[in-house]
This record gives structure tokens, sequence and C-alpha cells, in this order.
């Protein structure tokens, strides 16, 4: 099996996400990298607008690894959960302003379910 260096993956949460859209893709890095040697595949990244403790739509608690702040770098692939409620939110303005400047740059990024709908949104500025 061909080396794969190690790829940063980030899955962007926030209140009321779906429990799902952040566990699923965070498996299946999971189930890759065991496939793979230690110094290969991904590494897996939360983050959110804040590192304190988040409510899923299922009332779960999750924590981010980093907030926006402290993720000022380009990342691998960039994914944006899904959350029931989310295409009637008011836009999070620090998402959208670290997905303009950040998540553009990755290699790869998208969403899962919902969550595709944070690259339409504008911030209130």
């Amino acid at each position: 099996m061909r080396a794969v260096p190690i790829r940063d993956v980030v899955v962007i949460i926030y209140d009321g996400v779906q429990c799902l859209d952040v566990a699923g893709p965070l498996d299946v890095f999971t189930e890759a990298n065991s496939f793979l040697g230690d110094d290969d595949g991904y590494r897996c990244v939360i983050l959110a607008a804040t590192t304190a403790l988040i409510r899923a739509s299922n009332g779960m608690p999750l924590t981010a690894h980093l907030d926006f702040k402290e993720a000022a770098q380009v990342f691998h692939t960039v994914l944006v959960a899904g959350g029931p409620d989310f295409p009637d939110r008011l836009p999070d303005d620090a998402m959208s302003i670290w997905l303009r400047e950040w998540g553009v740059r990755a290699e790869r990024y998208g969403s899962i379910c919902t969550g595709a709908l944070a690259e339409c949104r504008q911030t209130s500025e």
C-alpha cells in the first residue's frame, strides 16, 4: 500500500448541529486510518466559534478542539456539518468569515446535508 501523508481534516460545528453529521465523517476518516500506517492518513479537528460546550440537536454535548481564531491555517479538507434548523438560522459571522478566509484555501471542502448552506451566507457586516 502506498504511503499517504497526514492530512488535516476540519469539521465545523455549532449549537444545534446534527450529531450524525459530525460523528459520521469523523468515523469514516478514523476507519480509513486503520488501513494506513501511523505516519499516513487523516488527523481530524473539530472547529467552532468557541471551545466552550456546544449542544447538538439531540442534546449531546460537544466540544471543539479549536475556535475560529485559533484555526488561522490551511486545512487539507474542510467540512461544514449540517443541522435540522441550520436553514432557518441567522448567519454565523465568525463561521462565514473563517470560511471565506481559510475554508476556500483547502484542497477539498464540502458539507454534510444542510451544512451546504453555509457557503451561501453573507455576514451581517
